[in-house]
């Protein structure tokens, strides 16, 4: 029994030695084998990235892009959209009749597209915002650099943390301007740059720039007459705030307390237990659809909130 064992512990030694010299004699090959193997992936993921994409899929990259750095891709979010609204309609045809509950189901899975875009318009209106210290940066650095777009924008981002959206928004273009001499370049750059904003000034500002880039004009005149209008814009602006104040702090505040409210006085004054009232809220059609309601035109209304009261800086 020991010489068996002994005899096969001995035969799987030499096998590895053999393999081991295999190995190392075919050691080069097996190298140029893996870098071919790693071209063509290579040449494969970059053909993936040159495929023309759908309008949707397109949309979606460009609203993830902005707000989350494309962290995820479109079709990971789009999948994730989908299983939601599966997720909900199987709850919801469980207690609802089948129409209102695919209504109720399209409802819910167009909520993260949703919130995706209020927090894009949160962003746009952040990097709005920054526009009349950008500017002002920009044309006090461009007037110390003698004219200099390069050397301004990249002093102006190498200081940029009074204005964090747009520092981001500059460098891309920095990077893409300043690697390309051809024109149509760089007016793809400066574009992506206005329509990431997507204000007057951001796009007025871009063009400023382009011009400074490629004809190597004196912009100061066409910055200041921007820097101007934005102060008079933020003048509006804060108007505007002020008087929209308290329809924020009703719908942010009031509305979530009073829901909370009511429960509390159902379970401590009418003595509903809470695992009924959690029952009757989520497991009847009327408990269902009164909750999906009220989440949803909560939603909506911190939504239209947003985009009133929160209104880019522009002119």
């Amino acid at each position: 029994m020991q010489a068996g064992v002994i005899n096969v512990l001995v035969q799987a030694f030499l096998y590895l030695l053999l393999a081991g010299g295999i190995f190392l004699s075919a050691q080069n090959s097996l190298k140029s084998l893996a870098l071919w193997f790693k071209t063509r992936r290579r040449l494969y993921i970059g053909n993936r990235k040159e495929k023309k994409t759908g309008k949707i899929e397109a949309h979606v990259e460009v609203l993830l892009s902005m707000v989350l750095g494309r962290k995820i891709s479109a079709d990971v979010f789009l999948l994730f959209n989908a299983l939601f609204l599966l997720l909900v309609l199987v709850f919801g045809i469980r207690t609802l009749p089948a129409p209102l509950a695919c209504l109720i189901a399209v409802m819910m899975g167009g909520m993260p597209y949703l919130l995706l875009r209020v927090r894009l318009e949160t962003l746009r209106r952040r990097g709005s915002m920054e526009g009349e210290r950008l500017v002002a940066a920009l044309l006090n650095q461009y007037r110390i650099e003698n004219c200099n777009m390069y050397e301004t924008i990249e002093k102006v981002v190498a200081s940029g943390n009074d204005y964090k959206v747009c520092r981001n928004l500059l460098f891309r273009m920095l990077l893409e301007i300043r690697s390309t001499g051809d024109s149509g370049k760089i007016q793809k750059a400066t574009e992506r740059f206005s329509k990431a904003l997507q204000t007057n000034w951001g796009r007025m500002l871009a063009h400023n720039i382009r011009v400074s880039v490629e004809y190597g004009m004196d912009v100061s005149l066409g910055i200041e007459d921007i820097l101007i209008q934005l102060r008079e814009a933020r003048v509006i602006a804060e108007e505007r705030k002020r008087l929209n104040g308290e329809s924020v702090r009703i719908t942010a505040f009031l509305a979530p307390l009073l829901y909370s409210g009511s429960v509390l006085l159902s379970v401590r004054f009418l003595g509903i237990p809470l695992r009924e009232f959690v029952k009757n809220q989520v497991g009847t059609p009327e408990g269902f659809v009164l909750l999906t309601f009220i989440v949803f035109m909560f939603l909506l209304n911190i939504v239209l909130i947003e985009l009133v009261m929160n209104q880019r800086l522009d002119f």
